[in-house]
């Protein structure tokens, strides 16, 4: 009996601790479109800032200093959904996904662009500003 329970923690381990996934992909949990500044979520949600991607020049989304207060928020991962190549200018989706942690608020700013030069930055580059409130 005490060895089929030792077998059952070994089977089980890997799934018990494996990052959330799905589809091979982060899990992204709540979806927030590229519009939506003002985000709140529950205490221990997992949420996803959302962009549909052109192919161009800036696609790096990341969040950029100051970081957003980690007892609020931690950040998880990028996660970057290929584009169709049948579709010219499909450059596929991004999400970058967070856990919220305490209650508070933080600001977030996600740049797109952090290794542009200056003629790509000025022609694509984009800062978006987020306010995020966990309740």
């Amino acid at each position: 009996m005490r060895g089929r329970r030792i077998l059952l923690v070994l089977v089980l381990l890997p799934l018990l601790t494996a990052p959330v996934r799905q589809e091979g992909r982060l899990a992204h949990g709540r979806v927030f479109p590229k519009g939506v500044t003002e985000i709140e979520v529950r205490p221990g949600e997992l949420f996803s800032l959302h962009w549909r991607l052109g192919v161009v020049p800036g696609t790096d989304h990341r969040p950029v200093r100051p970081l957003a207060d980690p007892g609020v928020l931690a950040y998880v991962g990028a996660d970057a959904v290929p584009g169709d190549p049948e579709y010219l200018g499909d450059g596929g989706e991004l999400y970058l996904v967070f856990k919220s942690r305490g209650r508070g608020t933080t600001g977030l700013t996600v740049v797109n662009c952090a290794w542009c030069d200056g003629d790509t930055r000025s022609s694509y580059g984009e800062r978006d500003t987020y306010r995020i409130t966990v309740r």
